[in-house]
């Protein structure tokens, strides 16, 4: 398996605690994880189509502890890929450069099993999925840094979410007592979702205007059945059809994507 930098940029939600195992990097086949028991991040291990060596590395789980991360860090500045593999008793590093291995760096194996991670995601089908700019996001979250308690635990930000092209509403309370709320618009592209193909893109895309994934999976057989193949907005019309919603919830085809709403406000529009 190869990992890159963003890969090792996920040490920074490793756990300090030296008394457990999420204090090591989890590297799998397929995956990247990292937590500190509050958050957890997940990330897919890349697969470089220019490297064929006939050897994809390690196939099992390896832990790497964040002294090692950091070594490895200031390597993949100078190669874009490094591969992780193991044998008896070492984790075995590669430096990588356009196929050819530049150097080989060995690493103490670590036996402790790792939390099981999978069960803390929630099955079913989320309740409500809305897309916000990462930066407006950010600008809010800074402001908020800004004048609430310094302390870490002490300070909240309290989203409340109304709908998929509703706007996110944010409360948090100054540390003198003053009480901010405010709002973020949704980058709403309804024209991504209509251009999704394949069975699982578009059950994905029905999932975000429809809650259940039951309800997705059988507008997709529905519209399966008919001699045209399925799409998003073919679904949503059978949908439509159903519950007797005549509500369009697609841009018309002809309209430029939009990707983000805009807060309408006296004087004229500013994007918020």
């Amino acid at each position: 398996m190869y990992i890159n930098k963003i890969c090792l940029d996920a040490k920074n939600f490793l756990s300090k605690d030296k008394d457990t195992n999420i204090r090591f990097l989890c590297v799998e086949k397929d995956s990247v994880v990292a937590t500190d028991g509050k958050i957890l991040v997940k990330i897919d291990t890349v697969n470089p189509e220019s490297i064929d060596d006939g050897d994809n590395g390690a196939e099992e789980r390896v832990l790497l502890p964040a002294d090692v991360l950091n070594s490895l860090k200031k390597m993949v500045e100078k190669e874009e890929y490094l591969k992780i593999s193991k044998n008896e008793d070492k984790v075995i590093v590669d430096g990588l450069d356009s196929g050819k291995r530049t150097f080989n760096y060995k690493i103490e194996k670590i036996d402790e099993k790792y939390a099981k991670y999978e069960h803390v995601f929630p099955s079913g089908s989320p309740q409500l999925n809305i897309q916000l700019s990462i930066d407006l996001l950010k600008k809010v979250i800074d402001f908020a840094k800004k004048y609430t308690e310094k302390s870490g635990d002490s300070r909240y930000i309290f989203l409340s979410f109304y709908g998929r092209k509703e706007p996110v509403i944010f409360r948090f309370e100054s540390e003198n007592q003053q009480k901010i709320k405010g709002l973020i618009m949704p980058a709403v592209d309804d024209n991504k979702l209509y251009r999704a193909e394949g069975k699982d893109a578009i059950i994905e895309g029905l999932c975000e205007l429809i809650d259940k994934k039951e309800i997705a999976e059988a507008l997709y057989s529905a519209t399966e059945k008919e001699e045209t193949k399925p799409s998003v907005r073919k679904c949503m019309r059978v949908y439509k059809k159903a519950t007797g919603d005549l509500v369009d919830l697609f841009t018309d085809a002809t309209e430029e994507p939009k990707d983000e709403q805009k807060l309408t406000v006296e004087g004229g529009e500013e994007n918020e």
